[in-house]
């Protein structure tokens, strides 16, 4: 319960960050203070529609639970998600079928065109992400079962991949991490700390959802593995495999209770190491050489992932063959103890525990003499 009590905690901390961020770059263009706005002079600014669905993604999240346990028919969540997609889902088509439909300045007319493709237009990534995160919160709000959550944590990893990758290039001065697309508009640097605090919160709802055994720590050290191989990614010559920085994410997972997580890890994997391979398309003319590392990269993913699966697969049926061992231990009508070489108690079935009169907190690490009659332990 203390792990599922910390989750929900910093749930709420991410989502009130997420809504403070965005009301703060919209009261930077209402009162004309660029600094809220674009952070630097040269980074591109967040833009009005950014911000304002950072504002309704986050709330949609934050509230998504209070509509489910009412159990009405009515869910405006829903809404909210749907209107989200289908705004953001028209900004992207707009870059690639080169049109205008007016969205861009719907509710405000902008003035600064820092690295802006078009006037008050989001970044394609930045489109994606949303429509991604809102389709996770649409997700959330439907009866569950085990697909549907497995889903919406596959979609908040990615979006969080994304995220932290544009955010890694911003740290390291490195563009391509977050200019994925030439002649369009840049994700800014503040946007994409804002789909980190969105896609951690919408993971955290998500692991509620699995009642799953999972220590809070696991979460953080997680996420820090994925962190740090994103980051290493960014940074290595993009004509070196980054496949291995991945490997220790994927085994971690090995740790939480659900064979799934491992799953999702390695496909999240998958997708930054194609995300990877598009840039190096953009820069580089060795297709062959840098196929043959695309290749090479997701074999060794699929293989690292196969192995931490095996393992998991292992230690599962070897918890369910002890399970199976003790419950039969429990319910034989003899008493039966276990002791060490030292003569220390190691085990004590219910039989045992009814003939001795001793509970197991009580008698488990004590030696064997304990239970023994006076006369035998003065021989």
């Amino acid at each position: 319960m203390k792990s599922y009590e910390s989750l929900r905690i910093t749930e709420r901390i991410l989502l009130a960050i997420a809504v403070l961020l965005g009301s703060t770059v919209i009261f930077g263009w209402i009162a004309n203070i660029p600094t809220l706005i674009q952070v630097l002079p040269t980074f591109v600014p967040m833009q009005f529609n950014t911000a304002f669905f950072l504002i309704t993604s986050a709330l949609g999240i934050l509230f998504a639970d209070k509509f489910r346990k009412e159990g009405s028919t009515f869910n405006p969540i829903q809404y909210i998600a749907i209107f989200n997609i289908l705004i953001t889902g028209l900004t992207l088509l707009q870059y690639y079928i080169d049109k205008d439909f007016g969205l861009d300045e719907l509710f405000f007319q902008h003035y600064i065109f820092t690295n802006t493709s078009h006037a008050g237009r989001m970044s394609p990534q930045t489109a994606f992400c949303y429509i991604t995160v809102n389709l996770g919160l649409f997700l959330y709000t439907l009866p569950h079962n085990k697909k549907k959550t497995n889903t919406i944590r596959f979609l908040s990893l990615s979006v969080y991949a994304l995220a932290f990758f544009a955010l890694s290039g911003y740290i390291f001065n490195i563009e391509s991490a977050y200019a994925l697309r030439e002649k369009s508009t840049q994700m800014a640097v503040h946007t994409a700390f804002g789909f980190v605090l969105l896609s951690l919160a919408l993971k955290a709802k998500a692991i509620k959802l699995t009642n799953e055994n999972y220590a809070f720590s696991h979460f953080i050290t997680h996420i820090a593995l994925i962190s740090i191989a994103i980051a290493v990614e960014v940074i290595t010559p993009q004509n070196i495999s980054v496949a291995p920085i991945y490997a220790p994410a994927i085994i971690f997972a090995i740790y939480f209770q659900k064979r799934s997580n491992i799953f999702i890890v390695a496909v999240v994997s998958f997708l930054m190491i194609c995300l990877d391979y598009y840039i190096l398309l953009k820069t580089h003319t060795s297709l062959i050489q840098d196929t043959a590392n695309l290749l090479l990269s997701l074999l060794s993913v699929s293989l690292i992932s196969f192995l931490a699966y095996t393992i998991k697969n292992t230690i599962e049926k070897l918890e369910h063959q002890k399970k199976f061992n003790e419950s039969i231990v429990n319910n034989t009508v003899e008493a039966i103890i276990t002791i060490n070489d030292f003569g220390i108690i190691q085990s004590i079935n219910k039989a045992a525990e009814t003939m001795f009169g001793y509970t197991k907190p009580e008698i488990i690490g004590s030696n064997i003499n304990i239970i023994m009659p006076n006369k035998i332990k003065s021989e």
